[in-house]
């Protein structure tokens, strides 16, 4: 039997309601060279009853008897992986019918990217559309440096060439795994302009249910990749520099903006990114930062616009000044 171009993942836990669709998604898809493995990870809902339903011969179901996350499901299907690139998709979501099509092209005509991901739309229980997220990053580079603070490679979303994985998921970093695994890859990354799945939100999902172990794995994936700067974090002000709370205190946000003076510094020494491309990155951080300090008035605005990691247009300085001074002067101000 000859190898399909693609091997798409689909881990399988309690995703009645949802499965079949996920899985007609992708037997719909106009490129029909692939193989479907999917891993029933011991669903107690009527899951495996969907799964016996399954026919086509493109499709191979794989069951556990206990239930071992998500990581090892995932892990379980790329053992069994023929293909040539690899896709995954979860079993609540949808990929659009040109979704294989579209990232095999783009792969094809840029062999320096090992990691392939795309724009997604959220969409609620019933399949009505909660709106796109443009996820869009091209420079792999600047991909790469984006992973210390957030994730920007939805899973559902991810084609990647079988000989870029050169380490597996990690149960540890459950639900946050396939974050860890991005961030381990030696490959280049990148994500797509086009929005090729629909990303179902609900109130099952794993960042619903499991949303405090989530900041936990995120914390502990952001600590490893300090590391390589040569930093530890016991403040904790890379979570705050990430989060998307109001900085309430002068004093945080002074620490902040000292974070990101260290982490400048850091990678200038020891070249975890190429520095301007970083630094465009921090002073991105650092506007978006101070989106969240307009509260603290002229004095926080004046932390803001004195820090060296500080570039911003005279307009966006203006903005954040008039912003500063309303909140001072605790009244509407107009401005022309």
């Amino acid at each position: 039997m000859n190898a399909p171009l693609i091997s798409v993942i689909m881990p399988v836990y309690n995703a009645a309601p949802f499965v079949q669709e996920a899985i007609e998604s992708v037997l719909a898809q106009t490129l029909g060279d692939f193989e479907l493995i999917l891993i029933d990870d011991a669903s107690i809902d009527d899951s495996r009853e969907v799964l016996a339903r399954v026919t086509d011969p493109r499709c191979r179901v794989l069951a556990h008897s206990a239930n071992r996350g998500a990581a090892e499901a995932r892990n379980r299907g790329i053992a069994g992986a023929r293909g040539k690139f690899i896709a995954f998709l979860d079993a609540d979501d949808i990929a659009v019918p040109e979704r294989f099509a579209r990232q095999v092209e783009w792969l094809r005509a840029h062999p320096d990217v090992g990691v392939l991901g795309s724009c997604i739309e959220h969409i609620d229980t019933a399949g009505k559309s909660l709106g796109l997220i443009d996820l869009t990053e091209l420079e792999p580079r600047a991909l790469r440096a984006r992973l210390l603070f957030h994730n920007r490679l939805a899973q559902s979303s991810v084609m990647l060439r079988a000989s870029a994985l050169d380490v597996r998921f990690r149960r540890e970093f459950e639900p946050a795994e396939d974050y860890d695994l991005w961030t381990r890859l030696k490959c280049g990354l990148a994500v797509m302009g086009e929005t090729l799945v629909r990303y179902r939100v609900h109130t099952q999902s794993v960042s619903a249910t499991k949303a405090a172990a989530m900041l936990r794995a995120v914390a502990a994936i952001h600590a490893a990749q300090l590391e390589k700067f040569g930093l530890r974090d016991p403040e904790h002000l890379h979570e705050s520099l990430v989060a998307f709370d109001p900085i309430a205190s002068l004093d945080l946000f002074t620490r902040i903006e000292r974070w990101l003076c260290t982490l400048r510094e850091a990678n200038r020494n020891h070249r975890c990114h190429e520095p301007e491309i970083f630094d465009r990155l921090l002073e991105a951080r650092w506007f978006e930062t101070a989106g969240r300090a307009f509260q603290l008035g002229i004095r926080g605005w004046k932390i803001w616009r004195n820090s060296v990691v500080h570039r911003a247009s005279r307009r966006d300085d203006l903005r954040f000044f008039l912003r500063a001074l309303r909140q001072d002067l605790g009244r509407p101000f107009r401005q022309s």
